[in-house]
């Protein structure tokens, strides 16, 4: 049964006036079930990929222009799944659907949570091939991208808008001119 007058973060015409039902926390992340895909519809598609939710929200959530922190009203500003949790997830659907692609769903996986999957993904042994959105983060070290390209990370999709700083300070990003080189070449040399 539809009733959307029920549905916090609705607003919605009930008789001659409209209901407004604010916005209210979603679930922790790791609570929600594993998601369902049809095996037919998986194994008709050329090169099947799964997504798989990482977090909601933004670790960094000060830059001036962004709009992703009004997405989750009501929610805390940053929600993370725990690691084991997410890489669960990947193994249950590579065993169940074979497929060996993932896009991990999130507004930008940070450093910390990028190597504590990669590590859990390489000491689990699975074989696999994923990517992610990511910002330009000085915990994007040599190092974490070498063990990321070790556990299958194919490329990051890059929050890097300029190389100019004086832009780069009134959009409130975290980087700098130099921390977008650094990043660029070390992500470059780390494949």
């Amino acid at each position: 049964r539809w009733e959307p007058a029920r549905v916090t973060g609705v607003s919605c015409p009930v008789g001659t006036g409209i209901v407004h039902h604010p916005p209210k926390a979603g679930p922790a992340l790791d609570s929600i079930p594993f998601a369902e895909y049809d095996g037919q519809l998986l194994s008709r598609l050329a090169k099947p990929e799964i997504g798989i939710v990482q977090s909601r929200g933004c670790y960094w959530g000060r830059c001036e222009f962004c709009d992703y922190v009004e997405l989750y009203q009501g929610s805390p500003r940053f929600r993370v799944r725990t690691p084991e949790s997410f890489v669960d997830e990947m193994e249950y659907q590579l065993q169940r659907h074979d497929v060996h692609r993932f896009s991990v769903i999130t507004e930008a996986i940070a450093p910390v949570s990028a190597v504590k999957i990669s590590q859990l993904i390489l000491q689990r042994g699975l074989r696999v091939k994923w990517h992610s959105y990511a910002m330009v983060d000085r915990g994007f070290t040599p190092e974490v991208f070498r063990t990321m390209v070790s556990a299958g990370c194919e490329y990051l999709v890059v929050g890097l808008e300029t190389m100019t700083d004086r832009i780069l300070h009134l959009m409130k990003k975290a980087a700098t001119r130099e921390d977008n080189i650094r990043f660029s070449l070390d992500a470059k040399a780390a494949g």
